[in-house]
């Protein structure tokens, strides 16, 4: 009896074998999104993030457009043996819109629901599971009869496509059939077309479907090239965004590995014409630490070998160009008409210029009056003479906290020699020994010199408005009495 079950059992998930290698699908419900779905709405998920990003608005918009795109290439497929009117036809679509509509709106919420940020972690996440090695694949290439409709469809295929599109509607009806799907019968009726026409213009069609293919296929290629081509003012761009990506990516590695993570980047900052700066992304993980908290010495001493690397790095012709470019494209972004080169306006002293990175990823320059301790000794320098570029060119600008005033050339002039540079002799200082008031003030100035240049330029402007609305003061802190109620004031 036993062996006779063993049988039994054994021969009962034969079946279940066979139709896995035949069908290539398991048993089981599978998800309403699977297959070309999946790949339908993953193309648009970056139109998603976008439009949750503005607002319920464009959310509502998007799912509108993309359910109608939806139906439009699947069709409204519910069989249904009766024959039905018209207006009962209208209603039964429109319910099939918002459900499907609703269901969509579900699937991008269950995948991409934690938001812009958790969307970009989403997208690290899958480049790291596959591998570093990953690679984008080619632009496909249409076939000629496809390539044939994107440009003759008007002319050659359409009066042909609604004979034969009102016929098969016709004949669905007189059949009781579903409503047939238009892509289908558009793609019958362009590729007989296509059979159809002279070898001639076949040839023709062939030989620019190759040449657009081509030009597609190169600038693909050069895409994927090492070497940068970025324009100076995409380069100045994309840094003043790197917090969009930096600190997304150290989230998603440091979840990966369950490792600290700390992101540095260093290099000619064209805002501060063209020194060498730093940029550092903070960590990821549950309880995120500050580096520079717990050891600033060691923090100020890996700064420091970082800048003196990074001064021998772009030390040739070709990067030397492309600082002061960069430099030349930000006073242009920074000296806006009826402001001083730092973004105020009219004559106030105004703010230090700022560094180009934002947000959570930015440029760190901790005082010691931050981290509540002594100022650590400056690292060692070196005073020898910079190294000539590999063509021999003069090698860049030492490292200055402050940008090289323009010359009359629009070319940023080299900085004044000087024993020590002044950031320097403050981290000498021991502050410790300073009032409190002082300490304070010091921190408050360290804090604004990493504001944005919008927001620099913002206080500006706040503080010459209620300087030209007349406000009284009262000690250490504005009135309110009679300051204008845009602003806050007690009327």
């Amino acid at each position: 009896m036993a062996h006779k079950n063993n049988a039994v059992a054994s021969t009962s998930s034969k079946p279940t074998r066979q139709r896995i290698r035949r069908t290539g699908k398991k048993p089981g419900k599978i998800s309403w999104v699977h297959g070309t779905k999946e790949k339908f709405f993953t193309s648009r998920s970056d139109e998603w993030l976008s439009a949750q990003r503005m607002g319920t608005a464009k959310l509502g918009k998007f799912y509108d457009d993309i359910t109608n795109l939806y139906i439009q290439k699947y069709g409204y497929d519910l069989k249904d043996d009766e024959d039905l009117e018209e207006d009962e036809e209208a209603t039964r679509r429109s319910q099939i819109s918002s459900t499907v509509r609703g269901r969509i709106g579900q699937w991008y919420r269950a995948h991409y629901g934690g938001g812009v940020e958790q969307g970009k972690k989403n997208i690290f996440k899958d480049l790291l599971s596959v591998g570093a090695n990953i690679g984008a694949a080619p632009p496909a290439r249409m076939q000629t009869w496809q390539y044939y409709s994107k440009l003759h469809y008007d002319e050659r295929v359409k009066a042909r496509f609604d004979i034969v599109w009102k016929a098969e509607v016709q004949r669905a009806k007189d059949l009781k059939l579903p409503e047939p799907h238009v892509v289908k019968v558009r793609g019958e009726v362009t590729r007989q077309a296509w059979e159809e026409e002279t070898e001639d213009f076949k040839a023709t069609v062939t030989a620019a479907q190759k040449k657009e293919y081509d030009q597609i296929l190169r600038a693909w290629e050069l895409g994927r090239a090492e070497e940068s081509s970025h324009t100076p003012e995409e380069l100045h761009a994309t840094l003043k965004n790197a917090a969009l990506y930096l600190q997304p990516l150290a989230d998603t590695i440091q979840e990966r590995f369950s490792m600290n993570v700390a992101i540095m980047l260093c290099g000619p900052i064209g805002e501060l014409g063209g020194a060498i700066q730093y940029t550092l992304g903070d960590y990821g993980g549950p309880e995120p630490k500050k580096w520079y908290n717990f050891d600033p010495v060691g923090y100020q001493a890996a700064e420091a070998s970082m800048v003196r690397f990074s001064e021998k790095t772009f030390s040739g012709a070709g990067e030397n160009a492309t600082w002061r470019l960069q430099a030349a494209q930000a006073r242009v972004s920074l000296h806006r008409p009826g402001m001083n080169a730092a973004g105020g306006s009219g004559s106030r002293e105004s703010h230090p210029p700022t560094p180009c990175a934002t947000s959570r990823a930015r440029k760190e320059r901790r005082t010691p009056a931050d981290n509540g301790t002594s100022a650590p000794p400056p690292p060692p320098r070196d005073d020898r003479a910079p190294t000539p570029g590999r063509d021999g060119t003069p090698a860049p600008p030492p490292r200055n906290d402050r940008p090289p005033t323009p010359v009359g050339d629009g070319m940023p002039a080299p900085p004044r020699e000087s024993p020590e540079p002044v950031h320097e002799a403050w981290r000498r200082k021991d502050m410790a020994k300073w009032p409190e008031e002082l300490r304070r003030a010091h921190s408050a100035f360290a804090m604004g010199a990493k504001w944005p240049e919008d927001w620099a330029r913002l206080v500006n402007e706040y503080m010459d408005f209620e300087a030209a609305a007349g406000y009284p003061e009262d000690g250490p802190r504005i009135g309110v009495e009679g300051r204008p109620s845009e602003v806050g004031g007690v009327p």
